[in-house]
């Protein structure tokens, strides 16, 4: 007869726990964590580890670098948006531009050669020995306000450039001074540095800058036309203005000769708005202004 052997109870506590095991894994959305799933974790915690550390290094160095920053301290140098997007493109307005005056006869006076006379022409010579006599003739027109600029052609390529169009520049170039002078009471033809006209006033200053340049500097912001120190006149009338333009410690050598784009020192006509008001130029088209003319 064979013999019985009852089975070996299990321990309650175990049993408690084994249960309780079951009883979740049998539950809704219960996951049991594999190996691949534990070494995905890690690598996430190092990553996120990795660049809160990157965060804080960089925070630090904003703490310590950012009053070295520069910032730009006047709001006028930032570009303004185009406000008439397209119109370029209008065949009306393509054309448009200041009505231009060039100089008829421009002479040379020399300090240092006082009696020695100049034919008029197109080379032009200013130094603190040479200075340059300009005159033109102004007819009668419904502009009252004229300006004188310098027109400066970038010198970037010079081997693309027409021999008249290339110069030479040292020295003070900011401050090229333009006067307002008597009458002469000989032709100008005829001028020496003994001479030469009377200085009456100072019409204001023009800047050896090319126009490129200008568009980065506030001081050539819409409107700068009609204020100090552009060289402003009345106009609108006939007659016949003569001028004198001289530097101080500078050297500028080129040879004026009329062409698109102009070269160096020309003659606008503005609106007939008060300077005050900081209107800027109006234009006119080519045909325009020859229908003025022909008038």
């Amino acid at each position: 007869m064979g013999s019985y052997e009852p089975m070996k109870r299990r321990d309650l506590k175990e049993d408690v726990e084994h249960v309780d095991t079951l009883t979740e894994s049998l539950l809704p959305g219960y996951y049991i964590p594999t190996k691949a799933t534990k070494a995905i974790s890690k690598w996430i915690h190092s990553i996120a580890l990795l660049l809160s550390t990157v965060l804080m290094i960089c925070s630090f160095y904003l703490v310590f670098h950012a009053p070295s920053i520069v910032w730009p301290h006047d709001v006028r140098g930032l570009r303004k948006p185009d406000q008439y997007p397209g119109l370029n493109f209008v065949p009306k307005y393509t054309k448009k531009g200041p009505a231009t005056i060039f100089p008829s006869k421009i002479v040379r006076a020399n300090k240092a050669s006082p009696d020695t006379f100049y034919a008029p022409g197109a080379h032009v010579v200013l130094s603190d020995n040479d200075s340059m006599f300009y005159q033109w003739p102004m007819k009668p027109s419904i502009f009252k306000l004229c300006i004188i600029e310098a027109w400066v052609t970038p010198q970037d390529h010079l081997e693309l450039l027409p021999p008249n169009k290339t110069w030479t520049a040292s020295g003070n170039l900011s401050e090229i001074q333009i006067w307002n002078v008597t009458s002469p009471a000989a032709p100008i033809e005829s001028m020496s540095w003994n001479t030469r006209p009377e200085r009456i006033s100072l019409l204001g200053t023009v800047a050896w800058i090319t126009h490129a340049d200008r568009l980065h500097l506030p001081e050539f912001e819409d409107g700068w036309q009609l204020k100090p120190p552009t060289p402003r006149f009345e106009c609108g009338y006939r007659t016949v203005n003569t001028i004198e333009v001289a530097c101080e410690g500078c050297n500028i050598e080129f040879n004026q000769v009329f062409s698109e784009p102009p070269l160096v020192t020309i003659v606008d006509k503005a609106s007939a708005a008060h300077p005050s008001k900081g209107k800027a130029i109006e234009y006119e088209t080519d045909d325009e202004r020859d229908e003025r003319d022909v008038e």
